[in-house]
């Protein structure tokens, strides 16, 4: 399939990163070739994938600022069919390193381009913000998966980030689809979800997956053990929903693409 996804949202604690890792596993486990992109300097996923950054001699970061080939820096993990290319906190300098270089949108893609068909998907993980790291990850990306709240706040941003996308589609990458909008961390323990919910579907129709990943403990532990849901807790609702997930990930990228 050959297709880039990015993991994006504006707004921090929605999940990117699980979603991101998750999804890969998932795929890698139905056979697709995955590698996961790390652009966050936090290195979330990086360290979600047991992989130690202060270990890792060369990142993304060299890729995107020293033109480092990107098959020179990517590591497998313990999932087959799965390998990463790492993050270190040096990204959080990036975009400073980024601001004069000439068409500095289009590093990431130009980065990815002599190993894009190497993998059936890339997914990149992104900051939690608009900022040219985001950019960059938009303007090489086939797709985009939005995870989102259940909250009216969420809903707001993700009117401004659609906005954002549409402009940044409109300027760099007129072939950026929005794959779907992901309902994350779903707890119906609160009296807003249901309403948010609804919202969110009726105001964005057939672009919201209908898979919905909920509130799960095992979710949030498994990443401290370096693991997946698939490895560390593959029963659990968290390891039922990214089953889904994986599933219609593949149907709507199948519709989208072919």
């Amino acid at each position: 399939m050959n297709k880039v996804l990015s993991f994006v949202n504006q707004k921090g604690g929605t999940g990117k990163t699980t979603a991101t890792i998750n999804v890969g596993a998932g795929l890698a486990l139905k056979g697709y070739k995955v590698l996961v992109i790390d652009i966050e300097p936090q290195s979330n996923a990086t360290l979600s994938l047991a992989i130690e950054p202060s270990e890792i001699k060369k990142s993304m970061y060299d890729v995107l600022i020293d033109n480092v080939h990107i098959s020179d820096i990517i590591v497998p993990t313990s999932t087959e069919n799965l390998s990463l290319a790492p993050a270190k906190i040096d990204l959080s300098n990036s975009s400073v390193n980024l601001a004069d270089v000439s068409h500095n949108q289009m590093v990431l893609k130009e980065a990815i381009s002599p190993i894009k068909n190497d993998y059936d998907f890339i997914l990149v993980d992104c900051p939690p913000s608009l900022d040219l790291l985001s950019v960059n990850a938009l303007a090489a990306s086939d797709g985009i998966i939005i995870p989102v709240l259940c909250d009216y706040l969420s809903l707001e941003g993700l009117k401004q980030l659609i906005d954002s996308i549409n402009r940044i589609k409109e300027k760099f990458n007129p072939d950026l689809r929005i794959l779907g909008i992901l309902p994350n961390m779903v707890d119906y323990r609160r009296n807003l979800t249901n309403d948010s919910l609804s919202l969110i579907r009726k105001n964005f129709k057939d672009k919201v997956l209908k898979t919905e990943v909920r509130v799960c403990v095992s979710l949030a532990e498994a990443p401290s053990y370096g693991k997946t849901i698939f490895s560390y807790a593959p029963a659990s609702t968290g390891g039922e929903a990214y089953k889904k997930l994986v599933k219609e990930v593949i149907k709507r990228s199948k519709k989208l693409w072919h």
